[in-house]
């Protein structure tokens, strides 16, 4: 499992698609790979949040903005929901200062990806 916690970017937009391509090889299917992760950074939003958000899930990345998901410990999959008891649960909040910190969103079952 990869997590990626934010600052992928400083300032302007130009190089979010190119920081988001900068983990393709992370991203290729392998049968080890349990799934990635990410949150966004202060700085991604001094760039433009949303944007660096849609270029990381166009990659491939599941991106939890006041959201969680849960990882199984038997199937070693990551679900929405808990398919069982024994399960991790991995929660992203938003940035405090530049996004929307909702802390009891991430508590909420479910994922929806920036728009």
């Amino acid at each position: 499992l990869y997590v990626l916690t934010g600052d992928f970017v400083h300032q302007g937009i130009t190089y979010i698609e190119p920081a988001a391509k900068l983990f393709k090889p992370i991203l290729e299917p392998r049968r080890d790979l349990l799934g990635v992760i990410g949150v966004l950074g202060n700085h991604d939003y001094y760039a433009d949040g949303p944007a660096m958000a849609r270029a990381l899930e166009a990659m491939g990345v599941r991106m939890l903005i006041n959201h969680r998901v849960f990882l199984d410990s038997v199937s070693r999959a990551l679900a929405p929901i808990p398919r069982t008891k024994q399960c991790l649960c991995i929660a992203g909040v938003d940035d405090f200062l530049e996004g929307h910190a909702d802390p009891p969103g991430s508590a909420e079952y479910g994922y929806s990806p920036i728009s």
